[in-house]
């Protein structure tokens, strides 16, 4: 990859990352708090389950690994969402390096 091409790579990484730690930001600092809504409140009522030290209550339409890993979150840094949500912008800085990376390999267009 030449210089170039790593600069403009490099360059939407940090406005990928820079757009989603806004988005944390306003989810945190906004005009009021945002509720949580769908599978979001399934997933943190299992985290808070497994951090109270009780089996959690699955429910087979929804898979339980995230609700256990979030409740490892609160385990590790108290029952707050932040720990989780950074660890959610990591998880999908990684999926896209490896998404491109992947691009890289099988598409012959630089521009993909």
């Amino acid at each position: 990859m030449t210089g170039k091409k790593r600069i403009i790579a490099l360059s939407l990484a940090l406005a990928a990352l820079a757009f989603n730690l806004f988005l944390l930001w306003l989810y945190y600092q906004g005009p009021q708090p945002k509720r949580l809504i769908g599978d979001e409140n399934y997933y943190v009522r299992v985290g808070t389950a497994v951090f109270q030290g009780f089996p959690p209550n699955h429910d087979l339409l929804w898979p339980p690994l995230y609700g256990e890993l979030l409740g490892r979150f609160f385990l590790l840094f108290g029952n707050r969402l932040l720990f989780a949500q950074l660890f959610q912008v990591v998880l999908w800085g990684l999926t896209a390096f490896f998404f491109w990376r992947i691009l890289l390999r099988i598409s012959p267009s630089p521009l993909a």
